[in-house]
């Protein structure tokens, strides 16, 4: 519930946290509008985050003028694609007209990084070069697919990673005194559970400008990124 996230934000003396809507994920503009009447309820505290599905019709999703204008309007912090869920594979074949409306705001795009469940590892390497202005921002990164995070990350200037599962010993520490601390960001885990994520980046042995970065800094830039108004 929007009262249980504040009190979990709060404990973890976290500012802001960006959420959807479950409802999203079988009635996807009903549940993006829930999720935006939260977050302008807020004061600030919630940052709404929409699904996407690529299917625009203009009956299952608005047309793509429709929903171009939409975004620009509501302007929210990010938007998720679930590919598995709604029954589509992350590619432009199926992706063309959404990846152009993405691409052209440069939002950052929410998804699972569960890769050998949710689509096959051929995608994230494919579809993030072709679209190199939409940033990329990958959830659920763990010691399971080290591999694709490390070559990414070598490879990729426009992903980004969540920390909240990456709990492989010292990884998070090496990569980011490898890398840079600019493409990591604090998120949540299973249940919304902040605490690995806060004590991963808190006991990180990098210095407080780059734990500082991962908490809030690289986000907002992030944020100042998106192109509302072109």
């Amino acid at each position: 519930t929007v009262e249980d996230l504040i009190q979990k934000i709060d404990t973890s003396g976290v500012d802001a946290a960006v959420a959807y809507h479950s409802r999203s994920s079988i009635q996807v503009m009903p549940g993006n509008d829930d999720m935006q009447k939260i977050a302008e309820a807020s004061q600030n505290r919630i940052k709404a985050c929409w699904v996407l599905h690529p299917y625009l019709d203009g009956v299952q999703m608005p047309k793509a003028d429709d929903l171009m204008a939409l975004l620009k309007k509501k302007r929210p912090a990010a938007v998720r694609l679930i590919p598995k869920e709604h029954r589509y594979l992350l590619n432009d074949f199926y992706c063309d007209d959404l990846f152009a409306i993405l691409d052209e705001l440069r939002i950052p795009v929410l998804l699972n990084f569960r890769a050998d469940v949710y689509y096959p590892l051929e995608a994230l390497p494919k579809v993030t070069e072709e679209h190199p202005n939409i940033p990329f921002v990958l959830t659920d990164v763990c010691h399971k697919n080290s591999v694709l995070t490390w070559n990414l990350l070598r490879k990729r200037k426009n992903v980004y990673f969540t920390v909240g599962y990456m709990c492989g010993t010292g990884e998070l520490d090496q990569l980011v005194n490898v890398f840079g601390a600019d493409h990591f960001l604090f998120g949540s885990s299973d249940g919304n559970n902040h605490s690995g994520a806060l004590g991963l980046v808190y006991q990180g042995r990098f210095s407080q400008e780059k734990k500082e970065s991962i908490f809030s800094g690289n986000w907002e830039r992030l944020q100042e990124d998106i192109r509302w108004v072109l």
